[in-house]
């Protein structure tokens, strides 16, 4: 409250709740308010007392303030003199109460208000008329802050210097220091007071007012142990013009009866290597506190709270000693926490330019690594076995398929957490060749072309009992024909083959040229299943669209011959564009004029026929073979001979049908290749066909040029696999090849379909005896069996070692200079383990046997194996240690003394010797 100071009791358990038990009044219209002599008889007889006739009766004690009966309590009055008018002050008092709670909270808020400078208003709270000691009406505490809040009413802001006058000085801190407290708080604008007392009641001593920036203040105490002190400290944020504010007071009790505990902490503030700093943090160290720091419990550096060292070893144990200045501590002497120094630890990885090779190229592997130091030591290996030379790079051309490439590092730092390091494997892989070729035809001459990779040499078949060891031969075929041409290659890492069927042949054309009636769009020319086949597809039902090549009269057509075709039907068409399971008009002859045609039809079930028109009986003739080879979705020739010698029906150069009474001859027409029956536009008779591919057509005048069989040749099938032989849970790649142009592959392990549809499958989940192959159907390509099983590959699988190592000695007791040796007990260390001897730690010798005449008494010697075998849990083991004895040479000494040594002849003398 404003201008009011009182002893309280109770606590402040709600908000605007006060048991107010005694008031001071500084204020009064008689003095100057700062410098008041508080005179509480006097002040109260200038107020008078509030009730509901008004500001009437004096108020001259208390009995008058709190009657105990009547119609009506004065309460509370609130009175504004002409000192706090002037400088917007109001001065309340409010009495205790014998009311109920809610009444008292209710009365507090309206004199507050009275105090922050409100009239009475119509507001519940400000409200004369219905606060007065008749009519208070009991309210939740809640109702009373919302209204004092302003929601209800009520009239609470505050005066013109209610900001200066209600500071408080922020952040006061009160802390030891020796034989001083220090007093902290935050500075502000208006100027801070300092005072302290050492006892609960009586005047403060001032300590000094300070301006802003200063934000500290000093008192002396007694710091010696064992002597208790009690201070309060007022801290008080002043208003110029009024030398007041609301202080701050802090209790500090017994200082110097607790004595203090120094502290001691140790930080890494720095590390490189073998070098690092080390700072301490400390309280209650004094004045002049003193460091020990020390090593593995040895005293080292300067008294000083920061200790640096170069040479520190791996797992150095650093710590600190605080001895404290100050004369009252509860101990003395504080060990810091202690830091375990580890060093740096080396790192190494490799990588090479190409680990995919053809056998027979240059390799460069690099090494990259960290905290090698200065002269770091490489040891490249392959499959374990030491090569190359002392270098961040190792370059070869002998490497084998499957062959494991690793480097050792050491590091030349002296404090590494461990040394010969051993990088990540690279296992190469020597590319398997890959056979492929390309040809070109003149006539009967055929120039191949290679395009294989990684091939070392070659081996053409010609597929008519020629060979050929070069890369591009060009081979003369003695005969027309279908020919099997094969090209095996070979490498250092196995064989690959390809094989395509090429039909050879002087007067076969090419990609059936010949005039393209309709819409060119149907009918597309391609070179990837057979070389140069077409694809032919009737679905537009459109006069003069179809997908056929037309042949001019005459030149194509001859009225006997043979018509010769190397094709693969889907399915047949009709008329309109229908399609048809079962037939397929693969070559139409309009013998006629377009108005008769002769067809060459193949049907599903292996049947051909061949409908002859005879132009001058206007009858049609059909020729019929029955039980062929010919089937849909296979390749097949097909063969039509027709002249004054009959009829003859081939497929695939057997003959299946022969009637000599269809003799005569065709009159001249165009030639259809794609099958096709129609007349003129406006008697239209449809499309008659077939959907699928046409390699080859070959038209002969004379009717016994057979010339064309089909090989029969199933597609390559192969797999290769990335390594055979490798440690459990070692990823392996597959790779299947084929000479299909295109192919669905079902791989297997052990017989059990594994993977997806692709060339390629890995597993890392394979046991010893896993054997892997793969189905591969083809789906493109001229075979005459679509799916075949590849090789299979058993694999070799084994399961890591866990390298183990144990060193003994026969003289682990020993004089000193004697000749000590040790030898190391391998644990699948593999056929050339490495060895590193270590005394006490640090690199010595190598070699499975180790012997030293330079032992001291409790050296510790220990061993590090590097295993040669590739699969391993780990690639290193550490040994037991030995601590060996020396003792230290003793000279035999002996003296010996007489009983007498100056007698007579014959006088017995007695000797005694010792040692």
């Amino acid at each position: 409250m404003n201008m009011v100071e009182g002893n309280y009791v109770g606590v402040f358990t709600d908000d605007l709740y006060y048991k107010i038990s005694e008031i001071v009044i500084f204020t009064s219209p008689q003095v100057n308010p700062w410098v008041f002599n508080a005179d509480i008889s006097a002040n109260l007889n200038l107020f008078t007392a509030w009730a509901p006739t008004g500001f009437t009766k004096p108020f001259d004690n208390a009995s008058y303030w709190y009657t105990q009966a009547g119609s009506f309590q004065p309460i509370g009055f609130a009175w504004i003199n002409t000192t706090c008018a002037t400088n917007g002050y109001n001065t309340n008092v409010i009495r205790e109460t014998g009311l109920s709670s809610n009444t008292t909270r209710q009365l507090v808020a309206h004199e507050i208000g009275h105090n922050f400078g409100c009239g009475h208003t119509s507001g519940f709270i400000m409200n004369p008329a219905v606060n007065n000691a008749n009519t208070w009406a009991p309210e939740s505490i809640t109702t009373i802050n919302t209204r004092i809040a302003g929601s209800g009413g009520a009239c609470i802001t505050a005066c013109n210097y209610v900001t200066c006058e209600n500071l408080v000085t922020p952040n006061v801190t009160v802390t030891e220091n020796g034989s001083q407290l220090i007093v902290n708080w935050t500075a502000s604008a208006n100027p801070t007071k300092v005072e302290y007392r050492n006892s609960t009641a009586g005047l403060f001593t001032l300590v000094g007012t300070y301006n802003s920036p200063t934000n500290l203040a000093t008192i002396n105490h007694n710091p010696n142990c064992n002597v208790a002190e009690y201070f309060q400290i007022k801290v008080t944020n002043i208003c110029p013009n009024s030398n007041t504010g609301v202080p701050t007071i802090i209790v500090k009790q017994s200082i110097g009866g607790n004595p203090p505990t120094p502290t001691i902490a140790i930080v890494t503030t720095a590390s490189n290597q073998c070098s690092a700093t080390f700072a301490a943090t400390i309280s209650n160290g004094g004045t002049t506190p003193i460091f020990q720091w020390k090593v593995n419990g040895q005293t080292v550096g300067t008294n000083s709270n920061s200790f640096t060292s170069v040479n520190l070893g791996n797992n150095d144990t650093i710590s600190c000693i605080l001895t404290s200045s100050l004369s009252c501590t509860t101990e003395n002497n504080v060990t810091s926490n202690s830091i375990i120094f580890q060093g740096p630890t080396p790192t190494i990885s490799i990588s090479s330019n190409n680990t995919v090779l053809c056998g027979g190229a240059n390799t460069t592997f690099n090494a990259t690594i960290t905290n090698g130091g200065n002269s770091p030591i490489y040891q490249w290996k392959v499959n374990g076995v030491n090569a190359g030379a002392n270098s961040n790079t190792f370059s070869t051309a002998t490497l084998n398929h499957n062959d494991i490439v690793t480097c050792v590092l050491t590091s030349s730092i002296s404090c590494v957490t461990a040394n010969n390091i051993i990088s990540n494997a690279i296992t190469i892989a020597l590319t398997e060749p890959i056979s492929n070729f390309s040809f070109t035809k003149t006539g009967l001459s055929v120039n191949f072309i290679n395009s294989s990779t990684c091939a070392a040499s070659y081996a053409w078949d010609f597929g008519d009992g020629f060979n050929s060891s070069i890369a591009n031969p060009t081979h003369a075929y003695a005969a027309n024909g279908i020919y099997n041409v094969c090209l095996t290659v070979t490498n250092i890492n196995g064989t690959n083959q390809k094989c395509r069927q090429i039909p050879v042949f002087n007067s076969w054309t090419d990609n059936m040229n010949g005039t393209t009636n309709g819409n060119p769009n149907l009918v597309t020319y391609q070179n990837t299943y057979c070389d140069g086949e077409s694809y032919f597809n009737g679905v537009t039902p459109v006069y003069n669209e179809y997908p056929v090549i037309r042949y001019d009269k005459q030149l194509w057509m001859p009225k006997q011959g043979t018509i010769e075709m190397l094709v693969k039907v889907q399915n047949g068409y009709t008329s309109f564009g229908g399609s048809n399971a079962t037939s397929a008009t693969l070559f139409a002859i309009d013998s006629n004029g377009l108005t008769k045609s002769s067809f060459i039809v193949g049907y599903a079930d292996g049947k051909v026929a061949f409908r002859r028109y005879n132009s001058t009986a206007n009858t049609f003739s059909d020729v019929i073979a029955t039980a062929t080879t010919f089937r849909f979705n296979e390749w097949h020739v097909v063969s039509v001979s027709y002249g004054t010698a009959g009829t003859i029906i081939k497929v695939d150069g057997t003959t299946y049908a022969t009637n000599t009474t269809v003799n005569f001859p065709l009159n001249d027409g165009h030639g259809f290749l794609g099958g096709a029956n129609f007349q003129d536009a406006s008697n239209w008779w449809g499309i008659y066909g077939f959907k699928g591919w046409v390699d080859k057509l070959r038209v002969s005048y004379t009717q016994s040029d057979w010339q064309l069989t089909l090989a029969n040749l199933a597609p390559t099938a192969s797999i290769s696999a990335s390594t055979n032989n490798i440690c459990a849970g070692v990823p392996v790649t597959f790779t299947a090849t084929t000479n299909a142009t295109a192919a669905n592959f079902q791989w297997k392990k052990n017989g059990v379909n594994v993977g997806n549809n692709s060339n390629i499958y890995t597993d890392n989940n394979l046991i010893n005896g896993n054997t892997i192959s793969c189905v591969i159907t083809a789906t493109g390509g001229c075979f005459n069996t679509s799916a075949v099983t590849s090789n299979g590959i058993t694999m070799q699988v084994t399961n890591p070692l866990s390298p183990a190592l144990t060193i003994s000695t026969t003289k682990i007791n020993s004089c000193a200079g004697e000749t000590v040796t040790f030898t190391t007990s391998p644990l699948h260390g593999g056929a050339t383990p490495s060895f590193q001897w270590k005394k006490n730690g640090i690199n010595i010798a190598t070699g499975n046997v180790f012997a030293t005449s330079s032992l001291t008494n409790g050296d510790i010697i220990s061993c590090v194996m590097t295993t040669s075998l590739a699969c391993v849990n780990f690639a290193t083991a550490s040994s037991n240690n030995l601590q060996v004895t020396v003792n230290t040479i003793v000279i035999p000494m002996a003296t010996i003394f007489a009983n007498a040594t100056n007698i007579c002849a014959g006088t017995n003398v007695t000797f005694t010797a010792s040692s």
